[in-house]
C-alpha cells in the first residue's frame, strides 16, 4: 500500500519531512486551508487516514484545543515518556519513542506543542531527553520503570554524568492493562481539565490515536500521555479532593478523622488501580 497524504508524515515514500506539503508547486497555496479544516475531514480526505466521528474511550467533544496566545505563561513544567520497547527492532512495526511536555497551572494541564516522537535507537533517544530537558526545565520526568532500568537507563546516567544535565525521572510501575493506564487520562480529558496544542503538527496523529484507543495500531503517544496524566495527577490529588469535600458541605466546615480517612482510601484505592505501590 503506498499512501502518499497531502501533508508528509514519517517515512513518506517520496522522502519528503514530515509536514511537507505534496506537489508544492500546485498545491502549496492550499496548504493553509487544509490546515485549518476540522481534523476529522483533513485526515480522511487529504491524509488518508480516516477516523471515527467520536471516539470510545476518549470522546472528541473532551479533546479542548487552544491557541499560542491562550497559554498562560507561569506553568509548572512536566514531561513524560513512552519508549520503544528495543533499539533493535527497527522494522515498520516498530513502536516509536514519545516525549511529551505539559504545563500545569492548577487548574489544567496544558500539553505543549513541543513532542519528539522518533523511531531512534538509544543513542539518539538519550541525546534527545538532554536536549529537550535542557529547553523545558520539567521538574519532573515519568518514564516507565522497566524500559528505564533494562533500556536506556544505564547510558542516560552515564550521559548525565558526563554532561552535567541531570534529569529527574520518576519511574512508573503501570499495569498491563492499557485501558487502565489511562485511567486518569480519561478522567482529567472528561472534566475538561486538559488543553491540546491542535495547530502543532503531530496533533492530527495524536488525535487519531486518541479516538481509536484501545482499538488502535498503535498507542505510543497514548501511553506517554496516560503516564503523563498519571503523574501529574499523584501531585494534584489530594488538594483536588480536600477542595471537592469542603465544597460539599454548606455549614461551618469541621475536617474529621473519618474524613481524612475516606481520601486516603480513595488514593490508596486508585493507586492500587493503576499498579503504583505506595
Amino acid at each position: 500500500v503506498i499512501k502518499l497524504p497531502f501533508f508528509a508524515m514519517d517515512n513518506d515514500p517520496l522522502g519528503r519531512s514530515p509536514g511537507e506539503v505534496i506537489w508544492p508547486e500546485k498545491f502549496g497555496q492550499k496548504a493553509d486551508q487544509v490546515r485549518r479544516m476540522p481534523a476529522r475531514l483533513r485526515a480522511g480526505l487529504y491524509q488518508q487516514e480516516p477516523r471515527p466521528e467520536d471516539g470510545d474511550y476518549f470522546k472528541l467533544k473532551w479533546l479542548h484545543g487552544y491557541e499560542e496566545q491562550d497559554l498562560p505563561k507561569d506553568l509548572q513544567i512536566y514531561a513524560a515518556s513512552d519508549h520503544a520497547c528495543s533499539d533493535k527492532d527497527d522494522g515498520p512495526a516498530c513502536n516509536a519513542t514519545v516525549m511529551l511536555f505539559a504545563g500545569w497551572d492548577g487548574q489544567r494541564l496544558w500539553i505543549l506543542p513541543h513532542c519528539w516522537w522518533e523511531k531512534k535507537d538509544t543513542g539518539e533517544v538519550v541525546r534527545a531527553m538532554l536536549r529537550y530537558n535542557n529547553m523545558m526545565h520539567p521538574l519532573t520526568w515519568w518514564a516507565e520503570k522497566g524500559h528505564i532500568t533494562k533500556s536506556f537507563g544505564p547510558f542516560l546516567y552515564d550521559e548525565m554524568q558526563n554532561t552535567g544535565n541531570f534529569i529527574h525521572i520518576e519511574p512508573i510501575v503501570p499495569v498491563r492493562d492499557k485501558t487502565v493506564r489511562a485511567r486518569s487520562a480519561q478522567a482529567m480529558c472528561e472534566f475538561g481539565r486538559v488543553m491540546f496544542p491542535k495547530g502543532a503538527s503531530w496533533w492530527d496523529k495524536a488525535e487519531a490515536e486518541l479516538l481509536m484507543f484501545p482499538g488502535s495500531k498503535s498507542d505510543d503517544w497514548v501511553d506517554a500521555f496516560a503516564h503523563l496524566c498519571f503523574g501529574v495527577n499523584r501531585f494534584v490529588a489530594p488538594d483536588t479532593a480536600l477542595q471537592e469535600l469542603v465544597a460539599d458541605h454548606t455549614t461551618p466546615f469541621v475536617l474529621t478523622l473519618n474524613d481524612l480517612q475516606e481520601v486516603g482510601h480513595n488514593r490508596r484505592r486508585e493507586a492500587a488501580l493503576i499498579g503504583e505501590d505506595r
